[in-house]
């Protein structure tokens, strides 16, 4: 979307058709409203689009983190909105203590958990999110000065899944002035975060010399554009790592990898990190590689044969000849069991999911050291003694409560009941 149309313009509607394209095949559309200009122009389009075919339908969260008393004005706003346009809503609150330090990164994610649960609990078949144009710009910068790679500045996807859910952002090459002409032309008022002017942040910090750059050149479009270009190189990448992966690598249901360090031989020292960095988030359940240098360093010293046994993002890598094993590390404080009661899908440690039916229940706990032995199970040949202990134990209940039984995914061909479902979140191969 060129900024030759008017920046202030609101959008047309064969401009809307073209925008959610991608949502073809869509039948109802979970959608995270805010309060700002951004989400509710989403909405509103999202209404639009609704008005064309009136089997789809449309559902509306607004995620209350609980750090700021005007929370609960902006979604009681949104929920006014929402009756104009006879759209169901929801508001989804952040429970709990909350973090010391880090305080926007623990909120983000909480925000991800809480829609994604919300939207599949509601029968969406899709969570649509109101990133713009801007804040793609903002997002190259911001990792371009935490010095990413090609990966990073490829910035946000305009598709995209979270625990299987799809995620669309359609309005990645929309201006945000042109999202608050559409919100004018409606009628439909905004509220505005004050946190999005706090200095405190790199991002408002970032939004406030984004005049100045575009000056010299570097507008909102000519960022983002660089950034699309920059993900369809990452996608290139990714397909050569694949390649390797597929080749090379032996995936165990209970979530350790073993790699041969001979597909290394020859291959480009991008590809092998990327490979590096693929396996350490499969296995830690992080949303995000490791840092590049201390990723750099592990992966050269791994090759060379100077160390045998490191840890990183949350995993352990250990060289026997020319295997490589990587597992999730335990921790200090392990990892946290979880109980859930069926009818309900929910995410242990960030690498397996679990949709548990109606009348059953689970309890998701690491197996500790030596839990294979106290279950009575042998570890699988060919794989480290450490290399299970963060795997998960599943005590399940069924026919409530009238039957209980402990499987370890992968060992002793354990299986879950007809009706439950149970696996890894991605996959290492894609």
């Amino acid at each position: 979307m060129s900024d030759a149309v008017d920046s202030n313009a609101p959008l047309e509607d064969e401009e809307i058709r073209g925008l959610l394209a991608p949502l073809a095949g869509v039948k109802r559309i979970a959608v995270g409203v805010s309060g700002g200009p951004d989400s509710l122009a989403l909405l509103y389009i999202l209404s639009r689009w609704r008005a064309e075919d009136r089997s789809r339908g449309i559902v509306a969260f607004t995620v209350d983190h609980g750090l700021r008393p005007e929370a609960a004005d902006e979604a009681a706003h949104v929920a006014a909105v929402c009756r104009s346009l006879a759209i169901s809503h929801e508001i989804l609150k952040w429970q709990g203590p909350k973090p010391d330090a880090d305080v926007q990164a623990a909120a983000r994610k909480a925000r991800q958990d809480l829609l994604v649960g919300a939207a599949r609990k509601a029968g969406a078949d899709a969570l649509a999110l109101a990133h713009h144009r801007d804040d793609q710009a903002e997002t190259f910068l911001l990792r371009l000065a935490r010095g990413s790679g090609v990966y990073g500045l490829g910035a946000m996807r305009g598709e995209t899944h979270w625990d299987a859910m799809p995620v669309f952002r359609p309005l990645l090459d929309v201006p945000k002035s042109r999202l608050i002409g559409t919100l004018r032309r409606a009628g439909i008022g905004w509220c505005e975060d004050p946190s999005n002017e706090d200095a405190r942040y790199a991002r408002a910090r970032i939004r406030k010399l984004m005049p100045l750059l575009a000056r010299e050149g570097l507008t909102a479009e000519r960022l983002s554009q660089t950034a699309n270009r920059l993900a369809r190189a990452a996608d290139a990448l990714d397909v050569w790592t694949s390649g390797v992966i597929g080749a090379g690598a032996t995936v165990h249901p209970a979530g350790p990898v073993k790699l041969l360090m001979s597909i290394f031989d020859g291959m480009p020292a991008e590809i092998r990190y990327r490979v590096f960095s693929r396996v350490l988030r499969f296995v830690g359940g992080g949303g995000y590689a490791p840092r590049f240098e201390k990723l750099q360093r592990l992966c050269d010293d791994l090759l060379a044969g100077t160390e045998r046994k490191a840890t990183l993002a949350g995993a352990v890598l250990y060289r026997e000849g020319d295997c490589l094993y990587c597992w999730r590390e335990p921790g200090r404080e392990g990892i946290e069991a979880m109980e859930i009661a069926g009818p309900d899908r929910r995410v242990w440690d960030g690498r397996f999911f679990v949709e548990v039916p109606r009348h059953s229940s689970v309890r998701i706990a690491a197996l500790g050291k030596g839990g294979l032995r106290r279950l009575g199970l042998e570890r699988p040949k060919g794989w480290p003694a450490g290399a299970f202990e963060a795997s998960p134990a599943l005590e399940m209940e069924t026919g409530g409560g009238e039957k209980r039984e402990i499987a370890v995914p992968g060992i002793a061909d354990a299986v879950v009941p007809s009706g439950w479902r149970f696996g890894f979140v991605g996959s290492l191969a894609s």
